[in-house]
């Protein structure tokens, strides 16, 4: 039995060695959270430091608080804080580890899981908020934890899963410190996904229930959802009460600027220019008179004081070489000479130099966009003057002259919108009208084997905004050109072009009058093209209806003609007096009944029109039925009917019926072998006729969809049928035209075995579709050397989904080349592919 002093002995030894384990775990404890408060004070110190010299960071926090980045914006931690961070994490873990019972376990949690959020690390920061509600539902750090695990989804920008964590905040913490703090977070989650109107009202809600130096952020922020919502008098009000809120000094500058510019907007524009003469005489902001002086120039120019906005750009320049200011200058210097001086070698002078001046200059693009407009106006205005002199030859012949005359100069209607250059007298006085058309004829025939125009690719849209949207539509989505030049019968409205024989020469009469045909058929084209350059890039919608309307009367009989009515209609109907547009409209119905645009002018009108001769709009028809109304059995009765009704269809619409059984019904009897045979018999010599016999000799005709695969498993051609389709190496000797857009593609992923190793390129892909817009089959004939790649890319490909609204029926049966890039990934915690696979383990 132990004595009385053996068991006070024993006693006081459990005590000490209790009271040792207590302090150690507490101690440990101490140092994380020590590591944790100076982390957070250099933290704080370093962001404020870095505000007062580039943008505000725009924290979801009051001023109190410890500022953090923005949630979904740059995340910036100072060295120094980082390492604070790491020592408290390491610190705190061991707390968790060594002693997970202890009382300090939801105050190590916080460390942990705030110090991740603070280095950028949401997702682990999130995991630990997680563990921290889950275990200690009841501690102090509850709510703040919920109010975090919010803005870790929202910088992982999951915005349903951070307004759960907002939600439930709200419901069960109603006496929350954080609550105030949601409406600007939510504020912000609005104004990323440009929810403008929801943004104001957070911020709003947020200055009302909290004021402090945020909320001279809130009304910032305010100030900027207004003015995307073109509410720009109510933006200026919202920038200038930014300075009540006691905003930091580059918050003060940049709410300032604003409010002049958007004063500037709302026509306040003496206002603007009073806010600007003020900020530039503050010596507070001397390194910004670049940006003061920009804005106003931008005013002067308002006022009509083009001289002064001139002189101001050129100082900006002068004083800030090589910088995104000057950049900018160079950018409006070259608006001004286009648009108000009608200076286009100055112009594009400028934009030449907009674009080299600074690499990092938002208007660097705009410049270049600007340079191409230039660039072809000059090039369409070049092969308009050839074909005027031309007509003016034709002129001079039917009325007996014997010298020509100088070239004729159209002048556009609309004097202060139009940039047209007239043609350029050189000062030669050719000897014969003989002599200036041979010069006329070799030149275009020297000039056509490498002068191209640029096709129009629509829409198109102004860098700086348009009266027209976009260029009316002229066609149906699924009409290819038609050859008619090769047709028995020509319509009425369109004049073909004579071919030009191999064994003719300059000087032969054949010949020349070849060369005149194709020339006078481009300037036809060119001149249409010119037109939609002034609507739909230059904004100049007088001089494209100029342009449009000297078509018509020029050239009744081309197919440009209706084309060229409908689009003046619709710059009529966008101006003050629609009457002149359905003039035109009524006059299209009149004189081009059959053509696709009268069909349109009808609906325009609100005026029925009988179809049942309109060619063109019932092949439009047909498509429409195949691959909107999903009809096929109609479409194939009214293939029927223009097959035997319009001789000139005739091949195109009898293989369109031999496609839709074959592809689209996917008959399994021979009667899309019968048809095709029947085309190929009937129209031997067409492209249509050819295309079915090359149908007729592949592989049974089915329907093919390629296996799933997996990431692992490269995908592999069904080379049954790949066997009888041509063979690749010829059709890359003939060139494969690039596929058609794609409207949906999965991201590619880099193998995960390959990421030790920085590889990129490209896997090229010769590829047939599907009329759904999936690939039908496909042949790799640019591999990246890596199978793995390879498979991955092919994984991609059978994912994608391209936009064939375009593509004729026959050219589904057409192989298209189509590349998907690859290049190793960068893993960050807000980017990493591999993370589903990684956390279900193998």
């Amino acid at each position: 039995m132990l004595s009385r002093r053996h068991c006070l002995g024993l006693v006081l030894s459990l005590t000490s060695i209790l009271l040792f384990t207590s302090c150690v775990y507490y101690n440990t404890f101490f140092w994380a959270r020590k590591n944790f408060n100076q982390a957070e004070k250099k933290q704080q110190e370093s962001l404020r430091a870095k505000d007062s010299q580039q943008d505000s960071p725009n924290p979801v926090y009051r001023g109190n608080q410890n500022p953090q980045q923005k949630p979904g914006g740059d995340f910036y931690v100072s060295p120094e804080a980082q390492t604070l961070y790491k020592n408290a994490i390491e610190k705190a873990a061991r707390v968790l580890t060594y002693h997970p019972d202890s009382k300090w376990v939801p105050d190590a949690l916080w460390v942990i899981g705030k110090s991740y959020f603070s280095m950028g690390d949401y997702i682990l920061a999130d995991l630990k908020f997680k563990e921290l509600v889950t275990n200690h539902p009841n501690s102090k750090y509850a709510d703040r934890a919920y109010f975090y695990m919010g803005l870790c989804q929202m910088n992982l920008e999951h915005d349903d899963e951070a307004l759960s964590a907002f939600a439930f905040l709200e419901t069960n913490f109603k006496k929350s410190p954080y609550l105030d703090d949601i409406f600007y977070a939510k504020g912000l989650m609005e104004l990323r996904n440009e929810n403008y109107s929801d943004a104001a009202g957070y911020f709003t809600q947020y200055i009302e229930k909290y004021s402090g130096d945020s909320s001279a952020m809130a009304m910032d922020n305010i100030g900027k959802c207004k003015e995307q919502l073109k509410d720009f008098w109510g933006a200026h009000k919202a920038y200038k009460q930014v300075a009540k809120y006691n905003p930091s000094k580059k918050l003060y500058f940049d709410a300032t600027l604003a409010s002049a510019t958007t004063a500037l907007a709302s026509d306040s524009i003496i206002m603007g220019m009073n806010i600007l003469e003020t900020l530039g005489k503050n010596q507070s902001y001397f390194s910004k008179l670049a940006e003061i002086h920009l804005r106003t120039a931008d005013g002067y120019y308002l006022l009509k004081k083009i001289d002064k906005a001139d002189t101001l750009y050129k100082q900006v320049i002068a004083e800030n070489p090589k910088t995104k200011e000057a950049a900018e200058a160079y950018y409006r210097l070259g608006l001004i000479n286009q648009n108000d001086l009608f200076d286009l070698p100055t112009a594009k002078d400028n934009f030449a130099k907009a674009q080299t001046e600074s690499s990092e200059s938002e208007f660097r693009p705009l410049a270049l966009a600007r340079s191409a407009q230039i660039a072809k106006l000059e090039s369409f205005q070049k092969q308009l003057q050839r074909v005027d002199s031309l007509r003016q030859m034709d002129e001079l012949n039917s009325l007996g002259e014997n010298e020509p005359m100088p070239p004729k100069v159209i002048q556009p209607i609309a004097k202060e919108d139009s940039t047209f250059i007239g043609p350029q007298n050189d000062g030669r006085s050719p000897a014969s009208k003989e002599n200036y058309l041979a010069s006329i004829l070799a030149s275009a025939n020297k000039e056509n084997q490498t002068d191209t125009l640029l096709p129009f690719i629509g829409p198109k849209q102004d860098t700086l905004g348009g009266a027209i949207v976009s260029p009316p539509i002229l066609v149906g989505p699924m009409l290819p050109q038609v050859n008619l030049a090769d047709s028995s019968k020509v319509p009425s409205n369109q004049v073909p072009i004579a071919p030009i024989k191999e064994h003719l020469g300059p000087g032969d009469q054949a010949y020349d009058d070849s060369v005149r045909s194709v020339i006078m058929e481009k300037g036809i084209e060119t001149r249409y093209l010119l037109a939609e350059l002034y609507a739909y890039e230059l904004n100049r919608p007088d001089s494209a209806l100029q342009e449009y309307l000297l078509l018509v009367d020029a050239y009744p009989m081309s197919a440009y003609a209706p084309r060229a009515l409908l689009a003046a209609s619709q710059i009529e109907l966008n101006g003050p007096d629609s009457t002149k547009a359905f003039e035109l409209l009524r006059r299209l119905l009149k004189d081009y009944p059959e053509s696709p645009q009268a069909a349109q002018a009808a609906q325009i009108l609100q005026s029925p029109i009988d179809d049942s001769n309109n060619v063109v709009g019932l092949y439009v028809s047909a498509e429409s039925l195949i691959y909107n109304a999903n009809m096929p059995d109609s479409a194939i009765a009214l293939f029927r009917y223009i097959a035997d009704r319009f001789p000139d269809l005739a091949p195109k619409a009898s293989f369109a019926i031999a496609w839709v059984l074959d592809q689209v019904e996917g008959v399994e009897d021979s009667s899309a072998y019968f048809a095709y045979s029947a085309v190929a018999k009937k129209y031997p010599e067409t492209e249509f006729g050819i295309a079915a016999k090359k149908r007729l000799t592949a592989a049974p005709s089915v329907v093919t969809r390629p296996k799933p695969t997996t990431r692992d498993e490269p995908a592999q051609p069904d080379t049954t049928q790949l066997a009888a389709l041509p063979d690749s190496t010829d059709q890359i000797e003939e060139g494969l035209s690039l596929a058609p857009p794609v409207i949906t593609a999965p991201d590619f992923i880099y193998p995960e075995e390959l990421l030790s190793r920085d590889l990129k390129g490209k896997v090229i892909f010769k590829i047939r579709l599907e009329h759904s817009g999936k690939v039908r089959d496909y042949e790799i004939i640019g591999p990246s050397g890596e199978h793995a790649i390879d498979s991955s890319a092919t994984v991609t490909l059978m994912a994608t989904e391209f936009d064939v609204s375009n593509l004729d029926l026959i050219q589904f049966d057409n192989y298209y080349q189509y590349s998907i890039t690859f290049i190793r990934p960068k893993i960050t915690n807000f980017f990493n592919p591999y993370l589903e696979r990684q956390e279900q383990g193998p």
